[in-house]
């Protein structure tokens, strides 16, 4: 195994930032030939007795068993323990599959993690999924936060998230399994021209490379200065909001009042994220703050996903559907062009 590697470099600083040598660490492996190469890396850098390689049986598609079973082989063929999880339930009707997919994968990978007293988890996203990320984005109108992609170290359901691959192309990850013979899978679905990701991965990511070679390099670079915008905006939001929110997370709109409407937006969303709440979209949030301005009395003035924000006098209070719910009354309305619960 070559020590200078860049693969194997990129999986070393990885676990040299966790605080102790010791302790069990899960890599998501799907047998695909960046997760083949991270759990192989992995093996090359820390005894495999430290390492747990979890994969997610996510039962979408006929080859699902096959894919667990490669997966069982590589990890045994490492040494390395294995963990095959199974979601049982399945996307809701209008739901995105891969969105569905995703929450419950980092929910199954975390609860591994918690299991195993594992300080992480690494994934094996690359540079090529963070330009993809980015045009999804881009596709949704999405702002700072999410067009700023995917966090090479990152908190997520109560554990440390990990991506060690995220300046290494996708051609590097599969020339390092070819390079040490490694069997990988490839997972049908990455080839579906109905989900986004995939479209984009195999028609529009080709067009821009072929007319700007470095667009991938150039995309992860813009992706990291936007994730360095996004927490400069959540920075401010904080500054602002300790001035108007109480120990309560009441919102004092007096307060708000006193920022131009750029940071009272900017406040107003970070301390919906800080409830628990979900954020709105920029049109949504700009109604919500004409509606708490020029309302003079206790009022509803948004009913999404079952939350509601309330103003009463001075103040703003987010309510969550527990709080709202009663059995003798319906839960609060989505938006349906005006502020209702």
């Amino acid at each position: 195994m070559n020590p200078d590697d860049p693969v194997v470099q990129a999986v070393r600083e990885a676990l040299a930032a966790l605080p102790t040598d010791d302790a069990p660490v899960v890599v998501a492996v799907s047998g695909g030939a960046d997760s083949t190469a991270l759990l192989h890396a992995c093996a090359a850098v820390v005894p495999a007795a430290r390492l747990v390689a979890c994969h997610v049986h996510h039962g979408l598609q006929a080859a699902a068993d096959g894919f667990a079973d490669h997966c069982a082989v590589l990890a045994h063929t490492l040494g390395v323990r294995f963990d095959l999880q199974r979601i049982e339930a399945r996307p809701g009707r209008g739901e995105s599959v891969e969105a569905w997919a995703r929450e419950h994968r980092y929910r199954v990978l975390a609860a591994c993690a918690q299991a195993t007293g594992a300080w992480a988890v690494l994934t094996a996203h690359h540079a090529d999924d963070q330009a993809e990320t980015l045009l999804i984005g881009l596709s949704r109108g999405s702002g700072p936060e999410g067009l700023s992609g995917m966090r090479a170290a990152s908190d997520r359901n109560g554990v440390r998230l990990m991506r060690p691959f995220l300046a290494l192309s996708r051609a590097c990850l599969r020339d390092y399994c070819t390079r040490h013979a490694l069997a990988v899978v490839d997972d049908p679905m990455n080839d579906d021209p109905t989900l986004l990701r995939s479209a984009l991965r195999r028609r529009v990511m080709p067009a821009l490379v072929s007319a700007a070679p470095g667009f991938v390099a150039s995309a992860a670079r813009s992706a990291g200065l936007l994730a360095e915008a996004a927490e400069l905006a959540r920075e401010w939001a904080q500054v602002d909001l300790a001035r108007a929110v109480d120990a309560g997370g009441v919102l004092w709109l007096s307060a708000l009042a006193t920022l131009s409407r750029a940071r009272q937006a900017n406040a107003l969303r970070q301390w919906l994220r800080e409830r628990g709440a979900p954020v709105p979209s920029q049109a949504r949030l700009a109604a919500l703050l004409e509606q708490a301005f020029g309302s003079v009395s206790a009022h509803a003035l948004w009913g999404h996903a079952g939350w509601c924000v309330v103003r009463y006098r001075d103040s703003l209070q987010a309510l969550s559907p527990q709080a709202l719910w009663r059995p003798d009354r319906p839960g609060p309305s989505d938006w349906q062009g005006s502020w209702s619960c």
